[in-house]
């Protein structure tokens, strides 16, 4: 059975707003609630700084509102907080919510996000090879009761972390895939406990599946076995969208994106700007909630075992999505 969740990161929103909105995105049976994880962030239109929570103060206030509704980052980035340390946060939060935590994780993709705040931001291979020590000293803290360590960026010498998480053996660390084309999803193929996939082509989410499986099938693990899930953004219309040039989001943009290989996209960042990038990794899904249920349903059908929905700002949003087109999604 498909799950959906919800992907709001609430640009100025206080707080008050986010907690109505994750009480009634529980109260109408969504099942996630994902929010990102970002010290700043960029609108994509105005490409002006906004502002922004931090997330990992932010999820644990969520959670003593919310009792069923599971919560976390899509994603938490390496190299920026200690993973010992996190560890420890993480297990908090995990105690807090009773076991609601969901652990997105990925290596990064903007240094607008490190090196204004004096944190090295180095260069790709070497954020996955942290990213990688950081996911085995988090699953360490979590499940032994003396974890030591030894790698090229992290050392532990007997750290303890009491108490435990709830969930066991650990909460899911869920790995974020984009464009990344090797040692992505070589990672998750060997650690990820979920996969989400963040790309607005349905030609280039076929090709990284793929390439996990391939990976999956050299190391011996299952990939079916593996929960995935993909991020999408719902707009209703029931009127035709115009080709706004003053817009991030244009249909006709869309439709190129959807059939671009990772190949396409890799050659299109290379004259990127910004608003490019969220093109490239946007996969928007627009129309009446009929159109809106068939589309969703062909995404299902590529083996999604979660549709994560951004686009949905309102209660009412919320509500429309649930009674209209939820129903319809073979």
């Amino acid at each position: 059975m498909t799950t959906f969740g919800i992907y709001q990161a609430g640009i100025g929103w206080d707080f008050g707003q986010f907690r109505d909105y994750v009480i009634e995105a529980e109260a109408l049976g969504y099942d996630a609630f994902w929010t990102m994880d970002n010290v700043v962030l960029i609108h994509p239109e105005t490409e002006e700084q906004v502002p922004v929570y931090e997330t990992w103060v932010l999820l644990p206030a969520l959670a003593s509102v919310t009792s069923k509704i599971r919560l976390g980052p899509l994603v938490t980035p390496c190299n920026r907080r200690h993973p010992a340390l996190f560890a420890k946060m993480t297990t908090s939060f995990d105690q807090i919510s009773h076991g609601r935590l969901d652990l997105g994780m990925g290596p990064g993709d903007d240094p607008i996000y490190f090196i204004p705040w004096g944190m090295s931001y180095p260069k790709t291979s070497e954020r996955i090879a942290i990213l990688r020590e950081e996911i085995e000293v988090i699953k360490r803290m979590w499940t032994e009761e003396r974890a030591s360590y030894e790698g090229k960026f992290y050392r532990l010498d007997e750290a303890v972390n009491h108490p435990k998480p709830v969930q066991t053996p650990h909460p899911p660390i869920w790995i974020g895939l984009v464009m990344g084309k090797k040692l992505m999803p070589r990672l998750a193929a060997e650690v990820a406990d979920g996969i989400n996939l963040y790309n607005g082509s349905d030609v280039a989410v076929r090709e990284l599946l793929d390439t996990v499986k391939r990976n999956c099938d050299e190391t011996g693990r299952d990939y079916d076995a593996i929960p995935k899930s993909r991020s999408v953004n719902v707009i209703f219309s029931d009127q035709p969208i115009a080709n706004d040039e003053s817009s991030y989001f244009r249909p006709k943009d869309v439709e190129v994106v959807k059939k671009m290989s990772l190949d396409d996209q890799l050659a299109e960042m290379k004259v990127k700007k910004y608003s490019n990038f969220v093109r490239l990794t946007e996969r928007f899904v627009v129309g009446t909630p009929d159109q809106i249920a068939e589309e969703l349903s062909e995404i299902k059908d590529m083996g999604f075992d979660q549709i994560i929905l951004g686009g949905l700002e309102t209660a009412e949003d919320l509500a429309r999505f649930k009674e209209e087109v939820r129903p319809k999604v073979g």
